[in-house]
């Protein structure tokens, strides 16, 4: 049976194609897929910017998509956990399960782990297959299009999880698409008190103002750091969340953050950042990177994702 899949052949080369429907080992399930989200690393993927191809960790052809939702289509022999029909998402990074950091929870930096979407071919396809471990049922309170949406809620929680504190801190978000928008929405029901939201996109801006963020910033049109200073009594955030990967963002960060702050790195950057690290250690800045989610998150995720 030929399923069909969209596939990036080239930067900026895409196409339908069609390939045999994946094989289903006896720990897998088959998944046919009914949304795909596209996220920010399926630009880059797109335009040819993102990091891995430039480095050659990456070669193309392949399927992009690692935010989707599907029902389950067949099961492997061996498994019980899940029906046919029964409506599921999945994990884009996938631990061997047997390593040190898989055994510390951190699936997502296992060094053999599979990543869909990016290194393995992804869910823009009529269906995908994943072992059991990493699917997920969507609450039945939670439609297909938010079902999707359950992968970069997994994201934003995991940054905010490895901060220190966020209850009664000053936070400010570079770029409000959806990992933005979700790290402001988290941020405030985690008790931040003040939520700073900058992107050039007018629609993103105000959706922003949806989502929890207490003052946007267009950066085209305003002075951010005269902004942000006046906003946080000329002392800087206490949190800054980079979510862009825009260079020159993380360096106005690294001048903005508050002395002891602490600076969360959720883009994924195309060009090398020209900052001064003595700024870092002057200000005794805490530098939080965050690689996707780990497994242990998604159960919490499918909980929050019912509200």
């Amino acid at each position: 049976m030929k399923v069909k899949a969209v596939q990036i052949d080239a930067p900026e080369s895409l196409k339908f194609i069609y390939r045999p429907q994946p094989d289903l080992q006896s720990n897998e399930v088959l998944i046919k897929v009914k949304v795909v989200g596209i996220c920010g690393t399926d630009l880059k993927l797109y335009d040819g910017t993102i990091s891995y191809l430039k480095d050659g960790s990456l070669t193309l052809p392949l399927v992009p998509g690692h935010e989707w939702s599907g029902e389950v289509f067949k099961v492997g022999s061996s498994l019980s956990k899940f029906k046919v029909g029964e409506r599921v998402t999945g994990e884009c990074h996938i631990g061997c399960g047997s390593c040190e950091d898989c055994r510390n929870g951190q699936t997502n930096i296992c060094y053999h782990r599979e990543r869909i979407g990016i290194f393995q071919n992804g869910a823009l396809s009529d269906y995908i297959v994943l072992p059991e471990r990493a699917v997920h049922t969507i609450p039945d309170e939670v439609t297909d299009v938010e079902g999707a949406m359950i992968e970069p809620l997994t994201v934003a929680l995991h940054a905010l999880d490895k901060l220190d504190r966020v209850a009664g801190s000053r936070l400010l978000v570079y770029g409000l698409g959806p990992i933005g928008l979700l790290i402001s929405q988290v941020a405030k029901s985690m008790g931040a008190t003040t939520i700073i939201g900058v992107d050039i996109n007018e629609t993103a801006l105000r959706r922003g103002k949806n989502f929890e963020c207490d003052e946007i910033i267009n950066s085209k049109k305003e002075n951010v750091k005269e902004r942000v200073l006046s906003l946080t009594n000329q002392e800087g955030p206490d949190i800054i969340v980079e979510a862009t990967g825009v260079s020159d963002l993380l360096v106005q960060a690294v001048d903005l953050i508050r002395s002891g702050g602490q600076l969360s790195l959720i883009g994924l950057f195309s060009e090398k950042a020209d900052l001064d690290p003595n700024q870092l250690i002057t200000k005794d800045v805490k530098i939080i990177g965050n690689m996707a989610s780990s497994a242990r998150i998604w159960q919490r995720a499918n909980r929050i994702s019912r509200h």
